[in-house]
């Protein structure tokens, strides 16, 4: 019976006729209501439900899945109902069937033909419910860039793999009226430790509105290498090459400022012990000078402030005497 959901299925055209607790036919072709006044936009499904209530006395349920709601056709008439003013019209047209008889009590509405009215309200609402939720289902799969969060103060991560994670995205349609591009993989690092490590990532990673869930992550882990870092200042050394002019001698060489702030490994801290800076040609210098010089810093060592990788450097210089 669920192969009529199914569009590939050559029962999913036609209705399906059940005989007592058996499927007597499938595929089955409707009568088409004309009336296009009462049917107005709504598609086959509404216009054979019509198309029936005009030629026999029956009733007849259509559940949209699109809309998510439920209709009557009765007498050639269309009507949306909701849960209330269904019951009312099945306990309705069960009692024209089957009149009651002249001594029910006027508690007998309460239970004459209960069974088929809870079994018409519950299979309308189970109906509905699984064409509602199952058929609208869809999958998406976008890319969410990563974000860290929680990282302890006097740490630094060095090569995190990956930067975005390909999630695939699932539920209903309308729950994808949403911005895409808000999605983040939110990574908490509040618990990292010394060396390389990974972190798994699941679906509370990620920042998902109401409705969504997710079927796949890739890759399902954040990996990366941390270690402790310290703030210092480190004196700043001006690198030199050649000599002055044969008639001219160094005086001074100074920089400004003479130091600045880095962060580096602590496991650096004795090893590296000052800057330097690019090379100064004093070839190409016949007078005091002042210019400035790139600052180089050696691997794992940053600037506090990288706008700062430049000093100012000061050369002064003397006549040599005969």
């Amino acid at each position: 019976m669920y192969s009529i959901f199914h569009p590939a299925t050559p029962s999913h055209d036609g209705a399906l006729i059940i005989e007592g607790d058996k499927i007597d036919k499938f595929a089955v072709r409707l009568p088409l209501s004309h009336n296009l006044e009462e049917v107005k936009e709504l598609g086959t499904r509404h216009t054979a439900a019509v198309g029936i209530s005009e030629r026999s006395d029956a009733i007849v349920l259509v559940v949209s899945e699109e809309r998510g709601t439920i209709s009557i056709a009765e007498e050639g008439h269309l009507e949306i109902v909701d849960e209330t003013t269904l019951r009312k019209r099945l306990n309705s047209f069960y009692s024209r069937l089957s009149p009651p008889p002249a001594e029910i009590t006027r508690f007998s509405w309460f239970t004459h033909n209960a069974g088929i009215k809870t079994l018409s309200f519950v299979t309308a609402l189970l109906l509905w419910i699984f064409i509602a939720s199952k058929t609208d289902t869809v999958n998406r799969t976008v890319t969410v860039p990563v974000e860290y969060k929680n990282v302890p103060s006097g740490w630094q991560l060095e090569d995190p793999q990956p930067s975005e994670f390909k999630i695939t995205l699932s539920g209903p349609e309308r729950s994808f009226n949403f911005d895409q591009s808000s999605l983040v993989a939110s990574i908490d690092l509040g618990k990292i430790k010394d060396g390389y490590q990974s972190v798994p990532v699941t679906e509370s990673s990620f920042n998902l509105p109401s409705g969504i869930g997710i079927t796949t992550i890739s890759p399902k882990q954040f990996s990366f290498r941390a270690y402790r870092v310290e703030q210092v200042d480190l004196p700043v050394k001006i690198k030199t090459r050649g000599k002055p002019p044969k008639s001219l001698e160094i005086s001074e060489i100074k920089s400004t400022p003479p130091t600045l702030k880095v962060i580096l490994p602590v496991s650096k801290k004795s090893s590296v012990t000052e800057l330097s800076t690019e090379p100064l040609d004093l070839m190409q210098i016949d007078q005091n000078t002042a210019l400035r010089l790139r600052v180089i810093t050696p691997s794992g060592v940053s600037l506090t402030d990288e706008n700062q990788n430049t000093v100012k450097v000061s050369v002064t210089l003397t006549g040599k005497k005969d």
